[in-house]
């Protein structure tokens, strides 16, 4: 047997038409096999409601057929002799002929409609499984695409030194106020090099300083990549709460999105 049973199996076993080994077989499998008690319970359910559904009327010429052959072997079984006999045989071996193949027609029809509905239930319950994986799933980079960080690094995005720079908390409104004079009076170059001295920021860098722009209400002028107190630092220069000024924050460690810590921050001219 396969690794699953296959729905149609399923079906016949719901309806009783597998041989004795078969059926020990299929209930064995589906007693250890999650996925196909889901396909069970699924055919399961639309034979419940086949089941609620009121069956349409028998054809006039089907229900007079079955009137016409009912009397035929009442009247054969009316006889006696071995002309009755032989009638009798006859008419059974046609009647198990025919009990047997419209038992089979009931298992293809009881097959099709309960296997067409449950593939159906099934095919639904399997596309919320997957929806539901993708969604608890990590998303894959779409390397066609840009992402929120990587929108920053465009012309519109602050500037990035690394001047190795180690600002000092006795010293921090003066080099400060340097740095604010290093403020491009201009855009950046249409195409700035992301990560370079002068360039557009690398990505995590730029998402942090987006995270800052966001929070703060204001526009990043310029950020610097230096140290703070013999300690790594990036130092962000804000557009100031009010006209010609600058705000200088020193944010610790590597700037990287989601970052709220903020060691100092000074308030510079901006000439």
């Amino acid at each position: 047997m396969n690794d699953h049973v296959e729905a149609e199996v399923i079906a016949e076993l719901a309806e009783g038409l597998l041989d004795a080994e078969t059926t020990a077989e299929v209930t064995a499998h589906l007693h250890d096999c999650a996925e196909c008690q889901e396909v069970a319970a699924a055919l399961a359910g639309v034979s419940r409601t086949l089941a609620a559904t009121p069956a349409p009327a028998l054809p006039t010429h089907v229900a007079e057929g079955i009137d016409t052959r009912l009397a035929q072997e009442a009247a054969v079984r009316g006889r006696t002799g071995p002309e009755a006999a032989a009638a009798t045989e006859v008419t059974s071996l046609a009647s198990a002929r025919r009990l047997r193949w419209s038992r089979a027609l009931a298992a293809a029809a009881a097959a099709v409609v309960l296997v067409g509905g449950g593939f159906a239930v099934v095919r639904d319950m399997l596309q919320q499984r997957q929806h539901g994986s993708a969604a608890s799933a990590p998303l894959a980079r779409d390397d066609g695409g840009a992402g929120e960080s990587e929108k920053l690094t465009t012309r519109d995005a602050a500037p990035t030194l690394r001047t190795g720079t180690d600002y000092t908390s006795a010293g921090l409104r003066a080099q400060a106020a340097a740095l604010v004079h290093r403020v491009p009076s201009a855009a950046p170059s249409p195409e700035p090099q992301i990560g370079t001295e002068g360039g557009a920021p690398a990505p995590e860098l730029a998402g942090c300083l987006a995270d800052i722009a966001e929070r703060s209400g204001r526009r990043v002028l310029l950020a610097d990549e230096a140290r703070y107190e013999g300690s790594p630092a990036t130092l962000v220069v804000l557009s100031g709460a009010t006209a010609g000024t600058a705000e200088v924050l020193v944010v610790p460690g590597d700037c990287a999105p989601g970052d709220d810590a903020v060691a100092r921050r000074v308030t510079v001219p901006r000439d």
